[in-house]
């Protein structure tokens, strides 16, 4: 299924961001700015060929080669084990005692009629106790294959296990000339979720690109959520930005955020600064304090503009933009969801030297998602702010 992005975002002067690229309930969809979170296929040797499919009744099951991006496996034989629900596995792996895994594949058919059933339910892991059974699903997709998945089952031992396909025959005899199975991106992971498919791994730096390309962004230091967006603790979650490329006279700052919780009454929370100290001349920050959310720049105490902290709840998306233009002298201002809530004078100029803390500032930390942050090196108009707002507000149910 296609993502939805809705109206083009603008683009112009752009100096830095991220986008992670999915929408709020897609976590198996990887995009070329967002590839997905960090991880390791543990199936990564049996991509292709015979070690991926195999046959456990009745049916036996050929690797033909690959076709369209689908690893092919002829079919041949007739069902003769009844009512056992498996005529297909999938390769093993190893796993680890008390740990979650996840799995997933796609698998599509050309004679599905042959089948009593066929990827009825997800992949079953069995044969020894599990500790957790995680979360079985089938789903069918527009190509007419159908998604796998089993998402956070653990073992109580170590054990080597397939996975089996539910895939029950019926008393019809199945052809090698003419009667196929497919399948294609087989993982499994040591998570408690399915993330992209990667056929090997990915790493802290390759699994959020910055939309310019000219700043690794390091995702060590944050976790990732069921939905595959970046997600903060409110701990010691962070993505630390050392680059200088800041705008120094007219700047934009733009979200779209989460907040899984927000601060006690007269206390503070920061969702990210490019400063050192509150009150850094040239610095900029956003925050929730006093009871206030605040877009600060020039300094957190003087230049800053404000909106009432009660205009906010947790667990939905907003889309906040903070803007300055000290060239015209006009004011900053503050968007919350395509309209402006407030402005004041604008400040001192900005400071280029400072790293960017994402998720972390003086006043404490991010408790929450972020699935979109941008810096541009000029002034958001109401018209651009708007634009960029419809396309994202679909996305993320805002």
């Amino acid at each position: 299924m296609g993502i939805y992005r809705g109206p083009n975002n603008v683009t112009k002067d752009l100096e830095f961001g991220f986008d992670i690229g999915h929408g709020v309930g897609d976590n198996v969809t990887g995009t070329r700015f967002a590839p997905g979170e960090p991880t390791t296929n543990m199936v990564s040797s049996v991509q292709h060929g015979a070690g991926q499919l195999l046959a456990v009744q009745s049916v036996s099951v050929a690797y033909v080669g690959e076709e369209d991006g689908w690893s092919k496996y002829s079919l041949n034989g007739s069902w003769t084990a009844g009512t056992y629900p498996y005529s297909m596995r999938v390769g093993s792996a190893v796993f680890a005692a008390g740990v979650k895994y996840s799995t997933q594949c796609k698998i599509k058919t050309n004679c599905i009629e042959k089948f009593h059933y066929f990827a009825s339910n997800g992949l079953s892991y069995v044969n020894v106790a599990m500790d957790h059974n995680g979360a079985n699903s089938s789903t069918l997709l527009d190509d007419g294959s159908y998604l796998l998945k089993r998402q956070g089952f653990a073992y109580t031992t170590a054990t080597t296990q397939p996975g089996y396909l539910w895939t029950r025959g019926n008393s019809e005899t199945f052809s090698s000339s003419t009667d196929f199975v497919y399948i294609k991106d087989f993982m499994v992971e040591r998570k408690d979720h399915c993330s992209p498919w990667t056929a090997t791994s990915r790493s802290d730096t390759a699994s959020l690109i910055d939309l310019k390309r000219s700043t690794d962004i390091d995702v060590g230091g944050i976790s990732f959520s069921t939905t595959a967006q970046a997600e903060f603790d409110g701990s010691d979650d962070k993505i630390t930005l050392s680059h200088a490329n800041s705008p120094v006279t007219n700047v934009s700052y733009e979200m779209v955020v989460k907040f899984d919780s927000l601060p006690a009454t007269n206390s503070y929370k920061s969702i990210w600064q490019k400063q050192t100290n509150w009150n850094d001349a040239g610095g900029v920050m956003m925050q929730f304090i006093y009871n206030s959310f605040r877009w600060s720049y020039g300094n957190s105490w003087g230049g800053a503009v404000s909106h009432a902290q009660s205009n906010f709840t947790t667990g939905k998306y907003y889309h906040i933009v903070g803007t300055v233009d000290n060239v015209n002298g006009e004011n900053a201002k503050l968007y919350v969801d395509g309209v402006q809530v407030g402005s004041t004078g604008a400040g001192a100029k900005l400071n280029t030297t400072a790293v960017l803390n994402i998720g972390e500032g003086n006043g404490g930390r991010l408790d929450g998602s972020l699935g979109v942050f941008k810096m541009y090196s000029n002034t958001l108009t109401a018209e651009d702010v708007k634009q960029n707002y419809n396309s994202y507000k679909n996305r993320f149910n805002i």
